[in-house]
């Protein structure tokens, strides 16, 4: 149960991080940017990066009973790429 509740606060905290850098802030009010000035948008830069999510313990039990269940844990692993603009 104090697994779940560590993972349930995990998830959150990086939840709440993820929304607040995808706002990126800098509200500058409601005008209008100035027109002219010669200025070109930039194109957007794509990284792609490699990453590898593994499993390092698990803490099972048996609902009814509340005993501990054995899990093999060793093999469980996962990799991908994923590709960012900015």
């Amino acid at each position: 149960m104090l697994l779940m509740n560590q993972m349930k606060q995990i998830c959150g905290a990086l939840f709440l991080s993820s929304a607040l850098a995808a706002c990126g802030g800098g509200g500058g009010g409601g005008s209008a940017p100035p027109s002219g000035g010669g200025t070109t948008t930039p194109q957007p830069t794509t990284v792609t990066k490699s990453f590898t999510v593994t499993v390092s313990e698990i803490d099972v039990s048996q609902t009814s009973t509340g005993e501990s269940v054995v899990v093999d844990s060793s093999n469980v692993s996962a990799s991908g790429t994923v590709e960012v603009s900015q």
